[in-house]
């Protein structure tokens, strides 16, 4: 066999071996994909709706109230824009879960008083103690010593109840009706220095109840 000829055979024998080795290249990648395979699942979520109404006993019943901006007016028994030292004003509120809207019930914080300086010098001079289990009938003078102290008593106004974790002021059920009854005494201590709080003082105060679902 010429040299010629030998060196003819190698390369047809390179080219075989490379074709080879691309069809085998080939065959084991249609391998692999044959060992892998997918299945897809899928879940359909939704948070439910969580609720909590007001009742300031104003004669709209109950309400939203879900911001500062639209918080309800609480309607003192005594009218609060002439309060001298050693009065002091009542004003029920009530709060339920939304009976509509909710499947939970729901942990109530109540968040401490706040107020723009405008209203600084009487909203430090004021205190207040805040009841459960007191009707709205009987949120006045005579009437709440069957209730119990949520805040206070005598605590200054931003003063809240319920905010360590895991330990809420109350629990609210949702099938409570008429829901939680709660009732705000707003004193303007006898002995308050009124040098400090200039006549015809005004003090505009928002209290928040921050609720989360007991599910």
């Amino acid at each position: 066999m010429t040299t010629q000829t030998q060196s003819s055979d190698r390369k047809r024998k390179i080219r075989a071996i490379l074709a080879g080795g691309v069809v085998l290249g080939v065959g084991a990648a249609v391998t692999l994909a044959a060992w892998n395979d997918s299945v897809f699942v899928q879940g359909d979520f939704a948070v439910g709706d969580f609720n909590i109404q007001g009742n300031v006993h104003d004669g709209t019943g109950w309400q939203e109230y879900d911001t500062a901006g639209t918080a309800g007016t609480m309607q003192f028994v005594i009218a609060p824009d002439n309060l001298a030292p050693g009065d002091t004003v009542y004003a029920p509120v009530s709060l339920r879960v939304d009976p509509t809207a909710n499947s939970y019930d729901a942990d109530i914080e109540l968040r401490g008083g706040e107020w723009g300086l405008a209203s600084d010098d009487l909203a430090t001079a004021l205190t207040y103690t805040v009841y459960t289990g007191v009707t709205p009938a009987n949120c006045t003078l005579q009437n709440t010593t069957g209730g119990t102290a949520l805040v206070g008593p005598d605590a200054t106004l931003d003063t809240g109840a319920g905010t360590v974790p895991g330990s809420p002021a109350f629990t609210l059920d949702r099938g409570d009706d008429p829901g939680i009854e709660i009732c705000f005494a707003v004193t303007l201590p006898y002995g308050v220095d009124m040098t400090a709080v200039p006549a015809n003082s005004e003090a505009t105060v928002v209290w928040e109840f921050y609720a989360e679902p007991v599910s």
